[in-house]
């Protein structure tokens, strides 16, 4: 086998917002780590150090590809074992999963085997919610290898716990990455579980990430967390969209409001408001802006039509979309949200 170079080389990383360095490899980011002490929060910290959406990219002929990665303590702590899960895509189509019951710190080969003969264009997405290092990626003696090129539209999504996907059954079927592939886009997911609570620190990464399309579903860990009330909330969500606006005044910008959760849609949180009362708010936001603004690549979207209570066989808590519900979560999504965003995207570029 031979090793491809993690940095300078043929291999590349995507779907991160920043990698550190180490001393045994690489560890990506969805967040800028130099910066680590300013998110303040370390279930913030935690989440975005969970490498949902991020993968390795390489054109290469081989057929086999081993990936050699340690999981990392989380913040805050999590079971020193859970099930590793990475795909790997081969020109965008599923081929094959290893799973690994992983220990903290200790490395693991993750070897994907049986590559269709030829030079193809290889994509391995890491496991949505552990921390990882990489530590190298081998390939076959023979074969050859080079960079890809991604010149796809970038998507960029930021959202809760239903974006970052932990109930995937695997990465590379969140419903961010379901979404992505069916309309071949370059991805960057934002999903923090817990932990969307516009914080300014990671709407400030959005706003300086390259991105022709902008997704964003705000209000159920706020409601859950009653972070903002009826006289903050409003403001914060004007926040947000101001903030990617300085770095993206023309890029077609979708708010989405909560989806189902039916114990949550009319009980009130410790301040006062329930899920429906924070859906009606993001509503009220967008419309605002758009009016105040004449911002006409800012779109609305109701999340109960995404994902209704109709659906709530798909969510055993009553709060999280299971794997097949995320599938379905990912037609819906695509047949009623995508068309908005890419028709104006086309509208930019006649």
């Amino acid at each position: 086998m031979q090793n491809l170079p993690l940095n300078n080389g043929p291999l590349n990383f995507a779907g991160h917002i920043s990698l550190e360095q180490v001393d045994q490899g690489i560890r990506p980011w969805r967040l800028n780590f130099k910066d680590l002490p300013l998110y303040h929060s370390p279930g913030l910290i935690g989440r975005a150090s969970a490498p949902s959406g991020v993968r390795l990219n390489v054109i290469s002929d081989t057929s086999t590809l081993t990936l050699s990665a340690a999981h990392l303590p989380y913040i805050p702590d999590m079971p020193a074992e859970e099930t590793l899960k990475m795909d790997l895509l081969v020109d965008g189509k599923f081929h094959q999963r290893v799973t690994n019951a992983n220990t903290v710190g200790q490395p693991f080969d993750y070897t994907f085997t049986d590559i269709p003969a030829g030079e193809h264009r290889l994509e391995v997405w890491l496991d949505v919610f552990h921390p990882l290092q990489v530590m190298a990626v081998t390939i076959d003696d023979a074969a050859t290898a080079k960079a890809f090129n991604d010149t796809r539209p970038k998507w960029l999504v930021y959202g809760s716990s239903i974006t970052h996907c932990r109930q995937a059954h695997g990465p590379s079927e969140t419903w961010p990455a379901l979404v992505a592939a069916e309309y071949d886009l370059n991805l960057t997911t934002l999903g923090v579980g817990g932990n969307c609570h516009l914080d300014p620190m990671l709407l400030r990464d959005m706003r300086g990430q390259p991105a022709d399309l902008i997704s964003t579903c705000v209000g159920i860990n706020i409601y859950g967390g009653s972070t903002f009330n009826d006289r903050t909330f409003i403001p914060h969500v004007i926040g947000m969209i101001k903030t990617l606006r300085e770095g993206h005044p023309l890029t077609p910008l979708m708010v989405v409001s909560p989806i189902s959760s039916p114990p949550r849609e009319s009980e009130k949180n410790a301040v006062g408001m329930t899920l429906n009362d924070y859906r009606q708010q993001v509503k009220q936001t967008v419309q605002l802006v758009q009016q105040h603004d004449n911002d006409q690549h800012l779109f609305y979207h109701d999340g109960i039509q995404l994902f209704g209570s109709d659906l709530a066989h798909h969510m055993p808590d009553l709060l999280h979309p299971n794997g097949d519900g995320i599938h379905v979560l990912a037609k819906n999504y695509a047949k009623q949200i995508m068309p908005t965003l890419l028709n104006d995207l086309k509208s930019h570029a006649r």
